[in-house]
């Protein structure tokens, strides 16, 4: 992108030629009077001057149908003391930073609070159109105004800027409050920004927090909620040593994570607990076949956490699927009765559902949360000491474990339609994360036969899914049984224990084609072992 050329007749900024410079950045949020404390006294056990305040009011600009947003550009205004300064900011040259971002910006001083718009082709050379005349219609959209406090820190020759910032976002009459932590690398190791960023983690709880001020903004200016961001698997090369691919997901996972907490944090939509738990659900299926070298390393307890993450997540989408799903099923199914169940359930369904839910947001804003996303973004920078055998091709270990895991079920696999509900329900889940790690390996090693193979197992996996919701169901009317406002209802009591009988009744009648359709997927699989380019 170019950054300097002519400027157009008539021009008033100070400074024609932008100043340019690649921000690489931590963001960080944590509760106000915690931030204060931070603001005032600085990190603990970190030598530096104590934090300097400044005052910094910016607002920023679009026009009405958002142009400058839908091409990633956030153009702003700030008054720093005496000083007017125009700032870009363009997604564009985000170049990717595990639990940060790094992009470059341009500043240019201007002489009042005016912007220049018609300068900032400028910075974007050939790489953005924009329509003739555009800036014609450019307005305020939002402001921020912030006290920020500064902390310059050396750290053996790396240079980390510090910034505390608590203030307000305005957009009209609705206003947010901002506490926020940022570190910004000025110089130097981006590893020892990382390190400072455990000690920030360690000392206040501060907790990663992903997203701009200006998404922020533009959220609250257009009344618009989180958007869900789909948790797709890390890109992958068939050569990649185990060790990679477990960064990648890892990077991959940690974006996920940060987008889609903000939709949880709104309850904006159920998507955004499900998508938290298929990016956990998709690190899972890298670390399987790596987990006995994991647990005897440092990388033992980053599983039980992620463990303790996916609990509290499947907690909550256990209440939203039941009421989105499940609870309409009951009410179609008993709309003939003078009674209908579904009227009993709703209410205590909706407050075990916001029980869920608190607890889940209590988790997040938890320091084992906080220190979970840390661990992530250590292990996507390749920070994270991990054994030597880890230097091997994923898909060699991958394709080892599978073939073992393969014959490990078999013997169940082969009686499947004859096993208890209970068992043929633990097959299912094991069915369904060989199913993933066999997702990865297939495309690693693009072999037909292992394709085909997940494919069946997938046809299996739903067959038994059906199996899985009857399960759930019956332990969530069991709690329901047990809440408040259905504890002495004789009616309510009645009507759960004939749903529940129904449910237990219809699991004891598996499908007899069951141990078949395993023999599928075995027969499959071995295609694929005996496969010469296996």
């Amino acid at each position: 992108m170019a950054a300097s050329g002519k400027i157009r007749q008539g021009d008033k900024t100070g400074t024609a030629k932008p100043a340019v410079s690649e921000e690489i950045e931590l963001k960080f949020t944590l509760p106000p009077a915690r931030l204060k404390q931070l603001a005032e006294h600085g990190l603990p056990d970190i030598k530096a001057a104590a934090p300097r305040a400044v005052k910094l009011i910016s607002r920023y600009y679009d026009t009405p149908d958002r142009l400058l947003w839908q091409n990633g550009i956030a153009l702003r205004v700030r008054n720093k003391g005496d000083q007017w300064l125009q700032h870009l900011k363009w997604r564009g040259s985000d170049k990717g930073f595990a639990g940060g971002s790094r992009r470059q910006e341009w500043e240019w001083s201007l002489n009042d609070a005016e912007p220049r718009p018609e300068i900032l082709d400028l910075a974007f050379g050939d790489s953005i159109t924009l329509p003739l005349e555009w800036h014609r219609s450019l307005e305020p959209v939002f402001e921020t105004d912030i006290t920020r406090h500064i902390q310059n820190i050396d750290l053996n020759g790396t240079l980390i800027e510090i910034a505390y910032d608590h203030g307000v976002l305005r957009a009209g009459a609705a206003e947010q409050v901002l506490a926020e932590v940022e570190l910004e690398l000025k110089k130097g190791d981006e590893n020892t920004l990382y390190r400072l960023a455990e000690i920030l983690v360690t000392a206040s709880g501060a907790r990663l927090a992903g997203g701009s001020k200006a998404e922020q903004g533009y959220r609250l200016a257009d009344g618009r909620y989180p958007v869900v961001q789909k948790a797709k698997p890390a890109q992958l090369s068939p050569t990649d040593s185990a060790a990679t691919a477990l960064a990648r997901q890892a990077g991959k996972t940690l974006g996920d994570l940060l987008a889609n907490q903000f939709v949880v944090f709104a309850d904006s939509s159920p998507e955004g607990v499900h998508q938290m738990r298929v990016s956990l659900r998709r690190l899972d299926a890298i670390t399987r076949p790596l987990r006995a070298q994991l647990e005897a390393s440092p990388c033992g307890t980053l599983l039980t956490e992620l463990k303790w993450l996916r609990g509290k997540l499947g907690s909550l989408r256990n209440w939203d699927v039941f009421l989105s799903e499940t609870l309409p099923d009951l009410r179609h199914c008993h709309m003939d009765d003078e009674d209908n169940i579904a009227d009993y359930l709703q209410p205590a369904a909706d407050a075990c559902r916001r029980e869920a839910r608190a607890r889940l947001i209590s988790a997040l804003n938890d320091q084992r949360y906080a220190d979970l996303l840390l661990r992530l973004t250590q292990l996507a920078t390749g920070q994270t000491r991990l054994p030597n055998t880890m230097q091997q091709e994923f898909r060699a270990i991958g394709s080892r474990w599978l073939i073992e895991q393969l014959d490990r079920m078999d013997r169940r696999g082969q009686r499947l339609h004859s096993l208890k509900p209970r068992r043929q329900h633990r097959f299912r889940l094991k069915v369904k994360k060989t199913r993933y790690v066999a997702d990865i390996v297939s495309e690693l090693t693009g072999t037909s036969h292992l394709k085909t193979a997940t494919k069946a197992m997938a046809k299996l996996q739903d067959k038994l899914g059906q199996q899985n919701d009857m399960f759930t169901a019956i332990d969530l009317l069991g709690r329901l049984s047990e809440h408040a406002s259905l504890r002495g209802n004789q009616d309510a009591e009645t009507a759960l224990g004939e749903q529940q009988a129904i449910w237990r009744t219809a699991l004891e009648h598996a499908d007899p084609k069951l141990t078949k359709r395993w023999q599928k997927v075995r027969r499959k699989a071995d295609d694929w072992i005996i496969d010469p380019s296996h």
